[in-house]
């Protein structure tokens, strides 16, 4: 879906969608990615402990169990409430300037965006971005979308602060549960404007040819 086959080093990605579109689940596959190429991935979970991202990973395929223990990946948990939206970006700073990676995940920024603090939480993402993109590192940030359809102002204003936006939406068709990924941008990229059939396995998340209207368009290829 994109020319020549990723985003640019450095670039900021929103991963929105309902809950269990898999969110987390690609921000994973973007970490062992990482691991595998020999660069180190930072993961920030504000909702699940390690074990439970491991645990849950584990069960798509995606082990992330080696390279935690090889140090190529770092996990840190917390919940919002621990501290000041000034703490967090703190702590994270400090992390990530210890750490060094390459990419870095939070997951999901939405759980910040429930405080009543909106432009707050944009400014302090909106730090985080440029501090980011200053060192030439990659951000992976997911966010919850509380809305099937439509984009809400909230999800605008996170759009607005990132380079690319990867959309997942879950859907009901002839009785089958499918989930389907839209790239909405990816700035600096020439990028598909088809959607893609995202499908969780237990090998893995993998992407299939496009839907057309109600129908599948051309033979059903997977694309890793």
């Amino acid at each position: 879906m994109l020319a020549g086959g990723g985003f640019h080093r450095g670039t900021s990605i929103l991963i929105s969608g309902v809950a269990g579109s898999g969110k987390s689940s690609l921000a994973a596959s973007f970490c062992a990615a990482a691991c595998r190429a020999g660069e180190r991935a930072l993961y920030f979970s504000f909702e699940e402990s390690v074990d439970q991202t491991v645990r849950n990973m584990r069960s798509i395929g995606i082990d992330l169990k080696p390279w935690l223990d090889a140090e190529g990946l770092r996990f840190v948990a917390a919940r919002p409430t621990f501290y000041s939206l000034e703490m967090h970006l703190a702590v994270m700073l400090r992390e990530i300037a210890r750490f060094g990676p390459s990419l870095v995940v939070l997951d999901p920024i939405s759980a910040f965006t429930g405080s009543g603090e909106a432009l707050k939480v944009q400014s302090m993402l909106l730090r985080m971005v440029d501090y980011l993109k200053s060192h030439g590192t990659t951000a992976v940030f997911t966010h919850l979308m509380h809305a099937q359809t439509g984009v809400s102002e909230t999800d605008a204003g996170l759009s607005s602060l990132m380079d690319s936006w990867i959309w997942l939406l879950n859907r009901e068709i002839g009785g089958e549960f499918n989930r389907e990924l839209y790239l909405l941008k990816a700035r600096g990229v020439a990028h598909s404007n088809r959607v893609r059939e995202f499908v969780i396995t237990s090998d893995g998340t993998r992407l299939f040819a496009p839907y057309i209207g109600d129908g599948r368009g051309g033979d059903r290829h997977s694309y890793r």
